[in-house]
């Protein structure tokens, strides 16, 4: 494994985008662990029993992990060192995270807007992840789609917490990390949910649900499309961009193709397949559910 050189370690300033200058580094913690705690600290906090083992990273370094099965969901913990309880420091923290409304309210109320990746946030975790860089506390939490399960019917998400400043190369978050980090660290979006009510997203609402009271619809429930198999066969990639139409009730009364590229590869009816399957939160003003209408785009590569 090689450490991407983001930040330079020892010494240099980890002020960059920071999430709050109030915030605790806690609010980054997956499962309540994080990076740099000693293997005494991850026991004592998640108070069961752990299947121990070690793995080899690309660079040949061998490091102790350990997999937790808690009431939430699994937690894997992996170290920066061999097996040793005074030596080993946590590297990295990951847990599968289902995306869905509850789960990105929750983070938004917890963190704010995301670094990078806000759009990706909103589109399944597609193509990128949502990443929250805090450059004073040395982390970067990611919320990513891991690419191999794209075509699987359970597509997994994960949540991962690990070191600003030693995120190795091949982690899910470096490249945005990076072209983040790039651009100057902008401030990350700000998004005030209404209570109880969808997030505010990248879609736009119906004209008349424009006023700063409305939300326009969030999915929910993504159901990945079927490759079109002539077009897998050939190597062709596409891209769809649907325009739905979502009542109040949630339900999708209308869906068009508004750009398909290429055409007549099968991406269309692909797209429109799996998109009368997914389920949506409608949009609300004033805490009301209504009628909203938003854009999303389908890529298959």
């Amino acid at each position: 494994m090689r450490w991407s050189p983001i930040l330079a370690a020892g010494g240099a300033s980890l002020l960059l985008g920071s999430i709050s200058s109030a915030q605790e580094c806690s609010k980054l913690a997956v499962a309540g662990i994080l990076p740099g705690m000693s293997a005494d600290e991850v026991h004592a906090a998640l108070r069961e029993k752990a299947e121990t083992g070690q793995t080899v990273l690309p660079d040949g370094r061998r490091v102790a992990v350990e997999d937790y099965v808690l009431p939430e969901g699994p937690v894997h913990v992996e170290y920066d060192g061999v097996p040793s309880r005074s030596g080993q420091h946590v590297a990295l923290v990951r847990q599968p995270m289902r995306h869905g409304y509850d789960t990105v309210t929750s983070l938004l109320k917890r963190l704010g807007g995301p670094s990078a990746g806000g759009d990706a946030l909103f589109q399944g975790l597609l193509p990128g992840p949502a990443v929250w860089v805090d450059g004073s506390c040395d982390m970067v939490l990611s919320f990513y789609r891991r690419t191999e399960s794209w075509y699987a019917e359970e597509v997994n998400t994960f949540l991962r917490v690990e070191s600003l400043s030693r995120i190795p190369d091949e982690a899910p978050a470096t490249a945005t990390v990076r072209a983040y980090l790039a651009v100057g660290s902008p401030a990350p979006p700000v998004f005030e949910p209404a209570p109880d009510a969808a997030v505010a997203s990248a879609p736009s609402p119906e004209p008349d649900a424009a006023a700063t009271d409305a939300v326009p619809p969030v999915r929910t429930l993504y159901v990945p499309p079927v490759y079109p198999p002539g077009a897998k066969k050939l190597g062709v990639k596409g891209e769809v961009t649907l325009h739905l139409s979502i009542e109040s009730t949630g339900t999708i009364r209308d869906a068009k193709i508004a750009r398909a590229l290429p055409e007549g590869y099968g991406f269309e009816q692909a797209a429109l397949d799996a998109a009368r399957r997914w389920k949506f939160a409608p949009a609300s003003r004033d805490g009301q559910p209504i009628d909203g209408e938003m854009e999303v785009v389908v890529q298959f590569k």
